[in-house]
């Protein structure tokens, strides 16, 4: 199943591969703050995401 980053839950987020509650909620506050997410490579600026994670993660999550 496809998580679409921009409207997952903590709950859904932390069932992706190496995300955890801590990064879960540091995905929620970014896209609280910056209006949503509007590129993978975005991801990168939140703390706890790094290339090898995002790499593991990207092909399940959408933008939508």
């Amino acid at each position: 199943k496809i998580v679409s980053i921009n409207s997952a839950s903590v709950s859904v987020l932390t069932s992706l591969p190496g995300i955890g509650q801590k990064t879960a909620n540091a995905i929620i506050e970014y896209r609280n703050k910056h209006g949503g997410i509007k590129s993978l490579v975005e991801l990168l600026n939140i703390k706890g995401i790094g290339k090898t994670k995002l790499s593991k993660i990207k092909s399940l999550i959408s933008l939508d």
